[in-house]
């Protein structure tokens, strides 16, 4: 079977949903061209047919709903598969159950908020209104296996910095603004880590600001 063959599930279906939502926020598509289009995600039944309507939007539709090892890039070698298995475990003992006092809300208000320590609630929201919130997650303790962040920028901006090892799910809606995965620096793409790998949520939601996510390496 081809890699574009596979079936795509729900989470996938997703993914294409907010690339979708952030090319209508940013105008290049019309409402129609959404409707159109976001119709063809949900009735999409292999990965092939989950592309094509992403086609013409972004560069590298099927890295960025399916990782850079997909299967129709490269396969992970026994020394790659090895380093991915030793940043989950990494990101294993930030979870803590036990941590102390948690954070469950940053606020960046005609100024800015920086989260890069102590530990961190099982969710969080962050607020950028007219303002910044600078979420790094690396020295950070995390009370469950799944964190949950609720990312806000209103006329400002949420970076959200996780070291890789974390599985990563985005999703929200973005008007006049957007959100965006990146990761840096050749740090393992979080698609391409064990199932079993905890999990970082992000949920976006921006207007007149935006939300990004750094997987950036350790």
């Amino acid at each position: 079977m081809k890699p574009l063959d596979i079936r795509c599930n729900h989470q996938d279906r997703m993914k294409a949903a907010d690339i979708l939502g952030d090319a209508l926020s940013a105008g290049q598509i019309d409402f129609d061209e959404f409707e159109n289009r976001s119709a063809a995600c949900v009735n999409a039944t292999t990965r092939g047919e989950l592309l094509e309507p992403l086609a013409d939007l972004v560069e590298d539709p099927e890295v960025l709903l399916f990782g850079a090892q997909s299967g129709s890039t490269a396969i992970y070698s026994g020394n790659q598969e090895s380093n991915a298995i030793a940043k989950v475990q990494q990101a294993m003992k930030q979870v803590q159950p036990s941590a102390g006092q948690s954070r469950s809300l940053a606020l960046g208000i005609f100024g800015g908020s920086t989260v890069n320590g102590g530990a961190v609630d099982h969710e969080l929201t962050a607020m950028g209104i007219f303002g910044g919130v600078d979420i790094d997650l690396a020295g950070v303790a995390l009370r469950n296996r799944t964190t949950t962040i609720n990312a806000v920028g209103l006329f400002g901006g949420t970076d959200v910095y996780i070291p890789e090892g974390f599985r990563v799910r985005m999703g929200g809606l973005g008007l006049f603004g957007g959100h965006d995965l990146k990761v840096e620096n050749g740090a393992i793409h979080p698609n391409d880590l064990p199932v079993d790998a905890p999990e970082i949520i992000v949920n976006c939601f921006s207007l007149f600001g935006g939300v990004d996510v750094h997987v950036t390496k350790r």
